[in-house]
């Protein structure tokens, strides 16, 4: 999964740590736009997953022009 921009400092940190904490997430790793998260599909499902960076990243902050396309995997904002 890929973001348009990069995440503000301390943002990757806070995501890593939702998303780890959800049931069926086994691993998320964060290498500069880039992020791998490795879950158990029968606990979890890739709309749960992005629903929860969507609501994170409103949280914080970003509720003007975030807009998710489920055909790129790509999370735009600004």
């Amino acid at each position: 999964m890929r973001f348009t921009a990069p995440l503000p400092a301390g943002t990757n940190k806070v995501l890593q740590d939702k998303l780890s904490a959800m049931m069926g997430v086994k691993n998320v790793t964060v290498a500069g736009d880039a992020r791998e998260i490795i879950y158990d599909l029968l606990q979890a499902i890739a709309k749960q997953i992005e629903a929860e960076i969507i609501k994170l990243l409103i949280g914080l902050g970003y509720l003007m022009a975030l807009v998710y396309l489920y055909t790129s995997h790509a999370i735009f904002f600004c």
